[in-house]
């Protein structure tokens, strides 16, 4: 039920209580036994707050002095930590909804109809704060920074008082939604403010101007809670449906955040949550659920509360000791962290921001919630799933991403494969090469069709979108929006000529063009499941089927669909026809079904498998083509009496399959990772079916060698070059770059990005990036962008070698280096470099370079060299690495403490400027070559290199463990925006994110 309808269910219940309570004790004294009463638990002990009405609020200034607040005016106050509590006198009726206090006598509450009210003698005087400046319903406030203040409420209400809750002002939030919750660090700069319908608002001056964030839920949010890791803020944010919320940011760009949901494993409201440091945090809700993390929130434990009603506040003053409030003047607390034993404080690594008022939800919170809405992608969809189970891994693949479906144009070489972050790719030669093409979109791409030429051609995703081709896709333009009229995720696209097609999609939807798509109309399916596939025999003759077995047919173009009978409840994903009666459809569990009449009747055909089936596709009435998950794919040579294996040599998800014609009888099959498989001689001619991973061959695939993160949202990676299609096929320098995190890329490039690898690169700010590689025409390969990579630019395009490393110590002042001893020095942030190698001995190869400073740095190269200048490269002095191995990479975290990683498992640490090197305590086993090496302080680190190699140490590299990857392909650059978000990058195009640094 929404919020309104439970005050009004609470208020009948409470009432209907006193009336038995007077009737049968003659009394009306409250002896705060409270409607719902919690019970021992082992780890939580039921207090007596002293009310029966709801408590939303609880705060505790210290173990001992302690306030909550509620319905009607309710506050309640305790100097014994909760073994008693006495009613105050707040001067109002008003439902109250948060208290915070500055110190043991001066706090604050806030409620419905505007009200503030403050107190200077620990509560035995309350007093009217606001004079109803505003009349908003107010549910919570934040004196973290006192004297400044804020409260938030109604309508987007955020009030803001620099001393001390005097004098009020308004300030812009910007947004119409509830705001249940605010949040300021210490020195009232950092803010942020969460409400109804997933809103996330953030601040960097105080509330001056706020910035929306995107929360990826349309769920109420109802509380926040913050601590500061080093200089990165970190978040958690709960709220209806058992959502928690966690991301991380630069303390100086909170706009940065990326939000991430975290499983908690329940479906109840949470109310209010709060973290005691990075680890240890506690969120409580709907019918006593009190939630407990020891990693951050990367999993969730409930505790036993002893209590079914609902709780909306929580406190906690050290690590153990805490409050929770709630209906019904509930109160329980605990001395052991709401464990049956308390925690060891050992475990407390570090400390939390200032404690503040709780946050939790009002009950009289707006009229209405909403509903969340249901993502498009269909919940059918498995995962890969590989034949072993792969080890547990806290190291997701980012990229490359998914192929969803292939059309072949009107040539059996010309081919079109579309997929994830708006992928569309594009070979000419059959596969030897596959071109990136400009789609100008970052949603999943589930459908491509060329009817009839290498020229016209459609794409239809995520989000309603349709796009089409008139000159085969070629250039910055080549693929225009079209207007689709929905927003439901679009499936399958079929034409059957160059102007009349069908599109079908979520919910049922089915769109038509008879004017290449120049205008789409929605038509009748008669369901409201999505619709997977469609195929057309010609204008008016086709099928559509979807989700519990659905397939309708329709004679008349789409006026009227008719359904047909299945004979399963699986859902169908893909339909094909090679005539107006012979056809055939796949879907989950295995099946296949076959029909010779135009499917008046359907029947299942016996694949031998149980894979969940994406597509199928026969090229006569004979030979066909099944493709499923987990990399399965089945051939019949009989129209599907049999089905018969089809060793694919992956076990990648396969999404899509498409065949030439019954005499070429070459085709694909893509899937995910960027999968292509290459097919030929399905039906048995020339030298026997056959087939070849043509996967290595898009630019998707091609090895990154460098990665940098302006922040956790804004990021970049380089490496080898590929073909791309400008205006024409061309090889560019691939430069990818993420404004969420890493959850999709985009391509970047210009055309002055020369053919050439790039090695590495450096973002100065979300601006000014500096990319280096390998020569090209004999000259430096630099290229510089400062508006963030809408446009980049080569400088320095003169004689000189191969640049392999590139690092900026100052937001002006940088170097790079590379073969022939190559240093070159910048001081006017990439635009001119200028020699900076005086005293270093000739010939070598410099792999890595770090600066501590503006002016003093290291490199390290081939053969174990390692050099040191202090005055920007005038003078160079070699020290000794004691060892022979080529040194990949450099990393300083101070000017004393250093490392540096390369071949054979080459680990040295440095703990005074370089004039000694050692190998750590414990010295890795795993791996052969280490190629980057990064750590995000003093004692917490990691190294990639060969075979997916990724180890950590927590002790300053005396020692390193193992992290699993679950790939064997080499790592070759490392990143991390703080101790737990991470990525690496790679071979075959990987990039591997973790959000917990293990």
């Amino acid at each position: 039920m929404d919020k309104r309808s439970r005050s009004i269910v609470y208020f009948c219940v409470a009432f209907m209580f006193l009336l038995v309570f007077m009737a049968g004790c003659g009394s009306s004294s409250d002896d705060g036994g409270g409607v719902n009463t919690p019970t021992p638990a082992a780890g939580w002990t039921p207090q007596s707050s002293g009310t029966v009405n709801n408590l939303e609020g609880v705060f505790f200034q210290n173990s001992s002095n302690g306030w909550s607040c509620g319905a009607n005016g309710t506050i309640s106050a305790t100097t014994n930590g909760g073994s008693t509590w006495t009613l105050q006198d707040s001067n109002t009726t008003e439902d109250l909804h948060k208290i915070a206090f500055v110190n043991s006598n001066q706090g604050f509450a806030v409620g419905n109809n505007g009200t503030i009210i403050g107190t200077t003698d620990g509560g035995s005087t309350w007093s009217d704060r606001n004079g109803r400046q505003v009349v908003a319903n107010l549910y919570n406030l934040d004196v973290t920074a006192y004297p400044n203040m804020w409260v938030c409420g109604d309508n987007g209400a955020i009030l803001n008082s620099t001393d001390g809750g005097a004098t009020w002002t308004t300030q812009t939030s910007g947004s119409s939604q509830a705001l249940y919750a605010i949040k300021f660090d210490t020195s009232g700069t950092v803010g942020v403010a969460v409400g109804a319908s997933g809103t996330v608002l953030v601040t960097k001056n105080g509330g001056s101007t706020w910035t929306t964030i995107e929360s990826g839920t349309d769920s109420n949010l109802f509380a926040v809670s913050s601590v500061l890791d080093g200089s990165y803020v970190r978040l958690w944010i709960c709220g209806d449906s058992g959502v928690v919320l966690h991301g991380s940011a630069l303390f100086s760009n909170p706009e940065s955040i990326t939000l991430a949901q975290q499983t908690t494993g329940i479906t109840t409201n949470l109310y209010d949550i709060h973290f005691y440091n990075i680890s240890y945090g506690w969120a409580c809700g709907s019918y006593g659920e009190v939630l407990f993390t020891t990693n951050g929130g990367s999993t969730w434990t409930s505790q036993d509360s002893g209590y079914t009603g609902t709780f909306f506040g929580l406190s906690f003053t050290t690590l153990n000791v805490g409050w929770i409030c709630g209906e019904d003047g509930s109160i329980i607390h605990t001395t052991s962290g709401g464990n049956p034993t308390p925690i060891p404080t050992s475990t407390s690594t570090s400390t939390s921001t200032p404690t503040t008022t709780p946050t939790t939800t009002p009950t009289t919170t707006p009229t209405s919630s909403p509903t969340t809405t249901p993502t498009t992608t269909p919940t059918t969809t498995p995962t890969s799933t590989p034949t072993t189970t792969p080890t547990p891994t806290n190291w997701s693949i980012q990229a490359p991403k998914g192929l969803r479906d292939v059309s072949i144009g009107s040539a059996a070489t010309d081919a079109y494969a579309v997929g994830e972050n708006g992928a569309i790719l594009y070979t000419a030669n059959a596969g030897t090469n596959w071109s990136e093409m400009v789609s100008n979109t970052t949603v999943t791409l589930y459908g491509v069709c060329f009817p009839v030429d290498s020229l016209n051609g459609w794409v239809v995703g995520e989000s309603g979108v349709i796009k089409n081709t008139t000159n085969g896709g070629y250039g910055p333009n080549g693929w225009s929006t079209q207007t689709s009229g929905t927003t439901n995720t679009l499936y399958d696209v079929s034409f059957v000529t160059n102007s009349v097609g069908y599109v079908v999609g979520a919910s049922g939807t089915i769109l038509k063009t008879t004017s290449g798509g120049a205008a789409w109309t929605a038509q009748t399916s008669g369901v409201t499941t999505n619709l997977y596939g469609v195929y057309f025999t010609d204008a008016s003759t086709g099928w559509v089927v979807g989700a519990s077995g659905v397939i309708k047919k329709t004679t008349d173009g789409g006026t009227t669909w008719t359904a047909q009978t299945s004979t399963t409840t699986q859902d169908l994903w893909s339909v094909y026809f090679i005539s107006a009666t012979n056809g055939w459809a796949c879907g989950n569990n295995g099946t296949i079904l076959i029909t010779t009449n135009g499917g008046t009747t359907w029947t299942a055909q016996n694949s031998t498998t149980t894979a969940n089936f994406r597509d199928i596709h026969f090229i006569d009435a004979n030979y066909g083509m099944a493709v499923a998950l987990g990399g399965i794919a089945k051939r019949t040579t009989d129209g599907g009496t049999t089905w018969n294996t089809f060793a694919t040599g992956t076990t990648n998800d396969l999404w899509a399959t498409e065949f030439f014609s019954a005499v070429t009888d070459n085709g694909w099959i893509v899937g995910n990772s960027m999968t292509i498989l290459y097919v030929t001689d399905l039906n048995n001619g020339g030298a026997g079916i056959a087939i070849a991973d043509q996967t290595a061959n898009s630019s998707f695939s091609k090895i990154l060698y460098g990665l940098y993160f302006a922040d956790a949202n804004t990021g970049w990676s380089v490496g080898e070059a590929a073909l791309t299609s400008e205006a024409a096929p061309a090889t560019r320098a691939i430069i990818r770059k993420t404004t969420d995190g890493g959850v999709n890329w985009t391509r970047q490039y210009s055309t002055d990005v020369p053919n050439t690898t790039l090695n590495k690169i450096h973002a100065i700010s979300s601006s000014n990036v500096v990319a280096v590689g390998n020569t090209q025409g004999g000259n430096y390969v630099i290229l510089r962008t400062t508006d963030g990579g809408t446009t980049w630019a080569r400088v320095n395009n003169v004689a000189g070698n191969n640049l392999r490393a590139v690092h900026f110590p100052s937001s002006t002042v940088g170097y790079t280096c590379g073969a022939s001893s190559t240093v070159l020095l910048s001081s006017d942030i990439g635009a001119t470099w200028a020699s900076a190698n005086t005293g270093l001995d000739g010939g070598m190869t410099l792999n890595g370079i770090f600066f501590t400073s503006a002016t003093n740095g290291f490199v390290c190269g081939n053969g174990g060299e390692l050099w040191t200048t202090a005055n920007s490269g005038t003078l160079w002095t070699e020290q000794n690495s004691n060892t022979v191995e080529n040194l990949n990479d450099i990393f300083f975290i101070s000017s004393t403490v250093g490392w540096a990683v390369g071949n054979n498992r080459t680990v040295r640490l440095t703990t005074n400027g370089g004039t000694t090197w050692s190998a750590p305590t414990t010295a890795p086993t795993v791996g052969t070559d280490y190629h980057s090496v990064f750590f995000a302080n003093s004692t917490t680190g990691w190294i990639a290199g060969t075979n997916g190699t990724l180890l950590k140490t927590v002790d300053g590299g005396n020692t390193w463990t193992v992290q699993t990857t679950n790939i064997n392909t080499t790592l070759y650059d490392l990143f991390f925006t703080s101790v737990t978000n991470g990525w690496s990058a790679g071979a075959s195009g990987i990039v591997l994110k973790t959000s917990t640094g293990n």
